[in-house]
């Protein structure tokens, strides 16, 4: 008897453990899908990255992590990523840019040869938006001037 109330106990312990147990980042993330333009046209383009970057003040120095995703030839994005595949994006103001990536420079006389970089779409410009809990399908509208 004593030997089913010590596995009881362990059991109990570990079970809590598991259901219980959400690790916690400080952050709310939610999922969020959505469209980009360029001076109000849909951006046709394939290879596209699409990046959210916590924008913080003096007063909330620390506001969070970045998220990342692909935007398809569509100009639709969706499973942004923050900490996991695919969770999301944190709630609050975001830097957004949209850009390709750059292939290596090949040139051996460049000081900078094998080494890749990212370009700007829309006239290198970004944007803020704002992510709150109820966000779902937003539009990212860039301008090139």
């Amino acid at each position: 008897m004593r030997r089913f109330a010590v596995w009881s106990v362990v059991v109990g312990v570990l079970s809590a453990g598991v259901v219980g147990c959400k690790e916690d980042r400080g952050f709310e993330v939610v999922q969020i899908t959505g469209k980009v333009y360029c001076d109000d046209e849909l951006v046709k383009e394939s290879d596209l990255f699409i990046q959210f970057m916590p924008a913080g003040d003096i007063s909330q120095p620390l506001a969070g992590k970045m998220a990342a995703g692909k935007v398809d030839e569509n100009g639709q994005f969706s499973d942004l990523t923050t900490y996991t595949k695919g969770d999301g994006v944190i709630v609050g103001k975001h830097n957004v840019t949209v850009y390709r990536m750059v292939p290596v420079a090949e040139d051996e006389d460049d000081d900078e040869s094998g080494v890749g970089g990212r370009e700007l779409i829309c006239g290198e410009s970004s944007t803020e938006v704002t992510i709150t809990a109820d966000s779902k399908d937003i539009e990212i509208r860039l301008t090139s001037d």
